[in-house]
């Protein structure tokens, strides 16, 4: 239960999103995870067809991150030129915050990931063979997709499985 951090100065989240230029209904894309894991990574030209796709289907995108990860930012805008870049422009708790207004996230076996799915956010994270989804997959309203290898997880597979979601909410 993230309510005591979301109470914090700042964290409101109509006015945190009106600051930060994201408006509903949006989706965030957390592309990034540690490099120590790399084969945690979803390749990011799959995100940024996701990206496209979803905005294709009336969803702002937002794209979350540290601000050493807004080199994906720039990739996914590439693709999907409205896309809003938070990378490094929010604490975790702002993240969390906003994350309680998403209609769907989508990120990698990462801290922020499971940041939104704590604190209520609907959607998907993508795990790959090095993560047992018993032991760390996502809780609440977060379900995963896990591939051996992550390269073979199709743009289709998660896209489908964004809609399933986006239906269900």
């Amino acid at each position: 239960d993230l309510s005591w951090a979301l109470a914090a100065p700042g964290c409101e989240p109509h006015a945190l999103m009106e600051h930060l230029g994201v408006k509903a209904p949006f989706a965030i894309l957390a592309p990034g995870a540690s490099t120590v894991k790399p084969e945690k990574l979803w390749p990011i030209e799959f995100y940024a067809e996701l990206a496209q796709r979803l905005e294709q289907a009336g969803l702002q995108v937002v794209v979350a991150g540290g601000p050493g990860e807004s080199a994906l930012y720039t990739l996914i805008a590439a693709r999907a030129p409205s896309a809003v870049d938070l990378t490094g422009r929010t604490t975790l708790v702002q993240l969390a915050a906003v994350g309680t207004q998403a209609r769907l996230c989508v990120g990698n076996d990462s801290g922020p990931t499971h940041l939104l799915a704590y604190a209520g956010a609907p959607g998907l994270m993508l795990m790959s063979g090095v993560s047992d989804p018993a032991h760390c997959g996502p809780r609440a309203r977060m379900a995963s997709l896990r591939a051996e290898d992550l390269r073979a997880l199709k743009v289709d597979t998660v896209l489908t499985a964004c809609l399933h979601a986006l239906a269900a909410t």
